[in-house]
């Protein structure tokens, strides 16, 4: 039993139309009835009546309609939960000294949350410790001497 089978099984059924099903899932309609006709072999069993141009359930296409939809859901609640898990959730906390808090730093992490504090004390790096940023920046002056 496959996803796409479970797919075209349920969009049949909920659409009472093969040709139907398949311009909601985009395939042509001779693989929606494909996908159907091997579900229906691997279970031995029919899925549907066909009258004329609509379909209809039979008794073990009934049965197993619930256990679809819950398949499809729960499948797709698996591909969101690990797929959202890849990308870092959370808050970043960054220090900066006032000349270098500008959108730059920023642009780098769209789509996540972001506090940035501009730090005016002349001890910036003990100030960014003390506060517990997750990243600090902050510059010394060079100094340069002639001699």
């Amino acid at each position: 039993m496959e996803i796409r089978q479970l797919k075209a099984f349920v969009a049949v059924a909920k659409l009472y139309s093969f040709t139907r099903a398949a311009e909601l899932l985009d395939y042509a309609q001779s693989s929606i009835t494909a996908q159907v006709g091997s579900l229906e072999d691997e279970l031995s069993t029919k899925l549907f009546e066909r009258l004329g141009r609509q379909v209809v359930l039979t008794k073990d296409g009934e049965k197993l309609l619930p256990y679809a939809e819950q398949i499809l859901k729960l499948t797709s609640e698996a591909k969101e939960l690990v797929s959202s898990s890849a990308v870092p959730r959370g808050a970043l906390s960054v220090g900066a000294v006032e000349t270098l808090c500008s959108v730059n730093i920023c642009s780098s992490f769209t789509n996540r949350i972001i506090q940035l504090l501009s730090v005016k004390k002349a001890n910036e790096r003990e100030h960014c410790k003390k506060a517990g940023f997750c990243n600090g920046y902050y510059y010394r002056p060079m100094v340069l001497s002639f001699s």
